[in-house]
């Protein structure tokens, strides 16, 4: 846990993340998640998923060219 406050407070030092005053509401929130690295420091991120339920996107609908780059993406996953 102390590892993990540490972490955080470099990150607000550094400019990345932002502490909000206790009691002041806000739209959003991000989830926290962490692993240990293979060389035994601690990695922090957010975990997106909440956030990217919750977000209204722009539809935009498939052209051939956006295609080609779906079926090129999913081809070098396999």
């Amino acid at each position: 846990k102390d590892e993990i406050q540490a972490a955080l407070d470099d990150m607000e030092n550094m400019g990345i993340i932002s502490k909000l005053p206790q009691g002041q509401p806000t739209e959003w929130l991000s989830s926290l998640a962490y692993a240990r690295k293979s060389n035994g420091k601690l990695r922090v991120c957010l975990d997106p998923r909440d956030m990217n339920r919750a977000m209204k996107r722009t539809y935009i609908p498939p052209s051939a060219n956006n295609r080609r780059n779906y079926i090129h993406v999913q081809a070098m996953r396999s």
